[in-house]
């Protein structure tokens, strides 16, 4: 009886000290994310396609040996393995339909011996000034007169209205002369110039007039896109 005792205690020590050995464990990544105001959208909504986790600078892989994630793997996350125990930086990136970045993130979290360690990691889109121009083929980056406005609408890769300049919205706002429509601080990822024009100051005239929309990427800051209005009297408002 004594004998089956020692071997009994013998075992559970080196059980927890086998336990006490762990260097290498797992690690469940999990995000959410958020809008410019904080507040809480979907990952659809964000405009996400494509998910890439990094591991101290590392692409990681599932135990699928997958390295691209999508909307789908919310709201479980990714499991990664064999992770070194101890302070890891995670990082998570997400891409755009055309494969254009984002929203980025890191966070640093402490690894546990012998377990699961979790982390969650907030992300909103990455951001930047942009301009945009107008270029008539006719007449070039000039304007049609000193009094022209331009008139557009911008959606993003919701559909949704990001800003609109028209008849009914503030019709004065954009002089021709002043040159490339600034827009602070936008969101990364892919917009649409849905119409555009040229038109008078008085009385609305058109000059110059597109209705078929002109799509770009925006994935950096302080950049210039270019739109092309070619001349037509007809109006797209």
């Amino acid at each position: 009886m004594k004998r089956a005792i020692l071997i009994l205690a013998v075992a559970a020590f080196f059980g927890a000290a086998g336990c006490g050995r762990c260097d290498r464990e797992t690690l469940t990544v999990n995000w959410t994310f958020r809008d410019s105001s904080g507040q809480p959208i979907s990952c659809d909504a964000s405009g996400t396609s494509t998910i890439r986790v990094f591991l101290d600078g590392v692409a990681a892989v599932d135990r699928f040996n997958r390295i691209d994630f999508t909307c789908a793997e919310s709201p479980n996350g990714i499991q990664l393995f064999d992770v070194p125990v101890g302070v890891n930086t995670v990082e998570v990136d997400t891409f755009d339909a055309s494969g254009g970045l984002i929203i980025q993130n890191q966070q640093t979290v402490q690894v546990q011996s012998c377990g699961d360690t979790s982390v969650v990691l907030d992300l909103s889109a990455l951001r930047g000034n942009i301009d945009i121009d107008f270029q008539f083929p006719d007449i070039g980056f000039t304007c049609s007169n000193q009094d022209t406005l331009m008139w557009y609408e911008l959606l993003d890769w919701n559909n949704q209205v990001v800003d609109i300049v028209g008849p009914n919205n503030t019709p004065g706002a954009l002089p021709c002369v002043a040159g490339p429509i600034l827009l602070s601080q936008l969101p990364f990822g892919r917009y649409t110039v849905s119409r555009i024009q040229e038109v008078d100051g008085v009385g609305f005239a058109s000059h110059h007039a597109t209705c078929t929309p002109q799509s770009f990427e925006h994935l950096a800051a302080d950049e210039t896109v270019t739109v092309i209005v070619p001349f037509s009297t007809g109006t797209c408002f």
